[in-house]
């Protein structure tokens, strides 16, 4: 199967709450860099091609690249590879999984 920018961006950006309440500080397009936290959080800069935030080695690369107009596309950022690679997502974002039923 093969996984659309599209589901990889809505995928992306349901990190965002969890960055927010500090669950998730690794930056999702490196997979490196820790977001800053605390009363630094709003420091963090938000990706141009997904609302989420990223750190600002990859923001800074990200404003380079587009001026090449040569973005790294979404379905090779840290967050969304291992998705990539098992060529699915996971299943509570899938609309055609069947979900357990009690």
């Amino acid at each position: 199967m093969n996984i659309c920018e599209d589901k990889i961006k809505v995928f992306l950006e349901r990190l965002l709450p969890l960055q927010e309440s500090e669950q998730q500080i690794l930056c999702p397009r490196c997979g490196h860099n820790e977001l800053y936290t605390g009363n630094y959080f709003f420091l963090n800069p938000l990706s141009r091609y997904a609302h989420v935030y990223i750190c600002e080695k990859c923001w800074m690369d990200e404003a380079l690249r587009e001026i090449d107009r040569q973005p790294i596309p979404l379905r090779i950022w840290s967050a969304a590879l291992p998705l990539v690679l098992n060529g699915e997502l996971p299943s509570s974002m899938n609309p055609t999984a069947e979900e357990p039923h009690p």
